[in-house]
């Protein structure tokens, strides 16, 4: 389950992954739409999600 950290705007907000407890970036038509601080969210089928990874091929993601 995701949980809004922060509404960008109404395609775009910030959730925590409570299972894994990483920050996501959620990206689709409406996604944050109506939605509060603390509010559940569901992934919505046509919505993208983006996690910053621990380590890339350019190296340490907290160095970049």
């Amino acid at each position: 389950m995701l949980k809004v950290i922060k509404v960008l705007n109404n395609n775009a907000l910030l959730a925590k992954d409570e299972s894994t407890n990483k920050e996501v970036v959620l990206l689709g038509k409406a996604v944050g739409f109506g939605l509060k601080i603390n509010d559940e969210v569901q992934l919505p089928s046509d919505a993208q999600m983006y996690i910053l990874q621990d380590k890339t091929e350019r190296g340490e993601s907290a160095q970049l």
